[in-house]
């Protein structure tokens, strides 16, 4: 249940940081007021009451020392608009008028071309005072009031006729052309998460798949050491019974190599003769924790590195039951510390996944590695 659990956490995070990755750009907001003074908002001490300009003061960052070339609006404006100071435009003093011809020249780089080049969707409200190209009436024709006066700018434009030079020249998108990039922006991402999902779910079945290696072998671990315990608790078939450690060193020594037949000669009857014992011996000597008996054992020719049937050296079973001293014994007289199992995973793995943080420690001492870094 607890792998489980970490598996629905690793999800839970690998989701919400795909998510966070489509609201990694903040919101930009210009507001230009013409007409406000610096006192009139009520956060400093204006008598108007203006809660959300408060709000920003309070949260964001205040400027109170601010400076401009002119202060009037047009040159305002196109200083925010390209970034360049207002006298390097062709107008030098004062404000654009009704018919006056747009200021921003086309190809100019502006803040909201800037913002679209780097993922923005860019709009203008309001006052714009920048200038725009009219289409006028042929023949310099100009249109009557049906009521008063003909006076004034206006009478001579064509209203019919598509306007330029306005907010959508210098950058900024009409509604329907933000709509179907935000459709198109919303579609890109839904992909992105879907590629995202199916990734993480491959990860997850590798993850599970792991998690039931591991406990097929925590299970058979589990068995080795309930047999153990239940030799342990019985009488010894060879020799007096007793459980002790001794005896049960006598037990590993006195058994015959795996072939031996009956009559051969062995350790008792000629000294000179020393049969190889079984290398399950030193497996087991090493998940008993048997100093002495891996001492002997190795003495007597048993191989440090050779691996049970799945894979398993006595180093790997020095690890399993926890065998600190075991462990460091088999290291010290030189067993292979980066030999992996039928699994691939090598002890350090094994120390690791287990959670035998001192053995892992001392695994490294001795040079052991990951198996994935093999």
């Amino acid at each position: 249940m607890p792998c489980r659990n970490s598996l629905f956490l690793v999800v839970s995070i690998l989701f919400c940081l795909t998510a966070a990755n489509a609201a990694d750009k903040p919101n930009v907001i210009f507001i230009l007021a013409d007409d406000l003074g610096y006192g009139d908002l009520s956060h400093a001490g204006g008598k108007a009451r203006t809660p959300h300009c408060d709000r920003l003061a309070r949260e964001g960052m205040r400027f109170t020392d601010a400076h401009t070339t002119s202060s009037v609006c047009t040159p305002t404006r196109y200083g925010i608009v390209t970034g360049r100071y207002n006298w390097r435009s062709t107008l030098k003093k004062g404000v654009l008028w009704g018919l006056s011809e747009p200021l921003v020249a086309a190809d100019r780089l502006t803040t909201p071309k800037f913002l679209e080049e780097n993922g923005y969707h860019t709009g203008v409200v309001g006052k714009w005072h920048l200038g725009l190209g009219w289409q006028m009436l042929p023949n310099g024709e100009k249109r009557q009031a049906k009521t008063g006066p003909t006076k004034g700018d206006g009478w001579q434009i064509d209203y019919g006729k598509k306007v330029s030079g306005g907010p959508l020249a210098i950058g900024n998108e009409t509604l329907k052309e933000a709509k179907e990039s935000k459709t198109q922006q919303t579609e890109d991402l839904l992909h992105q998460l879907h590629d995202s999902i199916l990734k993480q779910t491959e990860t997850i079945k590798a993850l599970e798949s792991q998690v039931d290696q591991s406990n097929s072998r925590l299970n058979e671990i589990e068995e080795v050491l309930k047999q153990n315990s239940d030799k342990k608790s019985k009488p010894s078939e060879v020799g007096p019974a007793s459980s002790s450690t001794k005896d049960n060193r006598n037990l590993y020594l006195n058994k015959k190599p795996v072939g031996s037949e009956v009559g051969q000669v062995d350790e008792k009857s000629s000294p000179k003769a020393k049969p190889k014992p079984s290398s399950n011996d030193l497996w087991q000597a090493a998940s008993n924790g048997d100093l002495e008996a891996i001492n002997i054992l190795h003495k007597a020719g048993n191989s440090l590195d050779e691996k049970d049937a799945s894979g398993w050296t006595p180093l790997f079973w020095g690890v399993a039951v926890d065998g600190q001293k075991a462990v460091k014994l088999l290291l010290d007289k030189g067993a292979k510390v980066n030999l992996t199992n039928n699994d691939g995973q090598t002890p350090l793995d094994w120390a690791i996944q287990t959670k035998k943080n001192k053995i892992a420690e001392l695994l490294k001492k001795h040079g052991a590695k990951r198996g994935n870094d093999l």
